[in-house]
C-alpha cells in the first residue's frame, strides 16, 4: 500500500482514509515482517499526504509507534524511528502542542538509541532526531539537532553528543529535567548491555553538569537515582559496570 505514493499526492489524499485505516491496523499485527512493512508504508505515505488527513490521527500515531522502539526485531525499531521521524511534517499546526510533548516524551530514548547495537537502528534514530529539529522551540536545541553530530559524513562519536546534548537541555528545557532524569534511569531495565551503559552514563553526565540552584528547582531525587545505579553494579556486564563506575564517579558532589 505504500507504494501508492508512486501514483502522486493527489491519488494519496484522495484514497488517505483507507490507506492509513489499512497500514495502521497491521501496526500490532503477530507478524513481524507485516509490521516492518506497515511502518515503511506509512512512512512512504507521511512523506505526501496532506496534513490535514493526519491531525486527527496524529498524537493516537505517537502512542502506537512508542511501543516498537524497544522490540529486541531490528527491523521494526528501526522502521519504528523512521516513522516517528516522518511525522515532524505535522508537527507545526493544530496539534502542534500536543506533539511537541510526544517529542520530549520520546527524546531520552532516542538519545540513548542514537547508540543502539544495531548500527543500522542507529542510524534511523539519528535521522528522525535531525528531522523534528525545527520543532524544539529552542535555538540551541534546533542547532544541536542539525550541527556536527548529525552530519552524515561525520561519524557520531557518542560521548561527545552527550556532553553537549545535557549542556543544552539543561539550559533550554530546565523545566523538564526531573522527567528526563527518570526516563532514563528506566532503561537501566534494558534488554541490551549497550542501551543500560548509555543509560548510566548519561544519567552521571547530566546530573553531575547541573548546579547546585538547577539540582533544587528541578526536583530532582538523587538518592532515588544513586540507589539504581548502585544496584546496577551487580550487573553481570563488564561494559554496563564501567559505565556505572563512570557515572557514579561524577556525581561526587552529590
Amino acid at each position: 500500500l505504500g507504494n501508492v505514493v508512486a501514483a502522486g499526492a493527489a491519488t494519496v489524499d484522495e484514497y488517505a482514509s483507507t490507506i492509513l485505516d489499512a497500514l495502521t491496523s497491521s501496526l500490532e499485527h503477530q507478524n513481524e515482517a507485516i509490521v516492518i512493512e506497515a511502518m515503511r508504508g506509512l512512512s512512504k505515505v507521511f512523506e505526501v499526504v496532506d496534513e490535514s488527513r493526519v491531525q486527527p490521527i496524529l498524537v493516537n500515531m505517537c502512542h502506537r509507534i512508542r511501543p516498537a522502539f524497544a522490540k529486541l526485531n531490528d527491523g521494526i525499531r528501526g522502521a519504528a524511528f523512521r516513522l516517528f521521524g516522518t511525522l515532524w511534517r505535522f508537527g507545526s499546526s493544530t496539534s502542534a502542542d500536543a506533539f511537541y510533548e510526544m517529542v520530549h516524551l520520546n527524546m531520552p530514548l532516542m538519545v540513548l538509541h542514537m547508540n543502539d547495537p544495531t548500527p543500522a537502528v542507529a542510524a534511523e534514530c539519528r535521522e528522525a532526531l535531525h528531522k523534528l529539529a525545527p520543532l524544539m522551540r529552542n535555538d540551541a536545541a534546533t542547532a544541536l539537532f542539525t550541527g556536527k553530530h548529525f552530519r552524515l559524513e561525520r561519524g557520531l562519536v557518542w560521548g561527545e553528543f552527550v556532553d553537549d546534548w545535557c549542556k543544552v537541555i539543561i539550559a533550554a528545557y530546565p523545566e523538564r529535567l526531573s522527567h528526563i532524569a527518570m526516563a532514563v534511569v528506566e532503561h537501566f531495565k534494558s534488554p541490551w548491555e549497550v542501551i543500560k551503559a548509555n543509560a548510566a552514563l548519561v544519567t552521571g553526565v547530566l546530573l553531575g553538569s547541573l548546579d547546585l540552584d538547577t539540582r533544587r528547582k528541578a526536583h530532582l531525587n538523587p538518592m532515588l537515582v544513586s540507589r539504581a545505579l548502585i544496584s546496577l553494579l551487580g550487573d553481570p556486564s563488564p561494559r554496563v559496570r564501567a559505565a556505572v563506575a563512570d557515572a557514579l564517579a561524577l556525581l561526587h558532589s552529590y
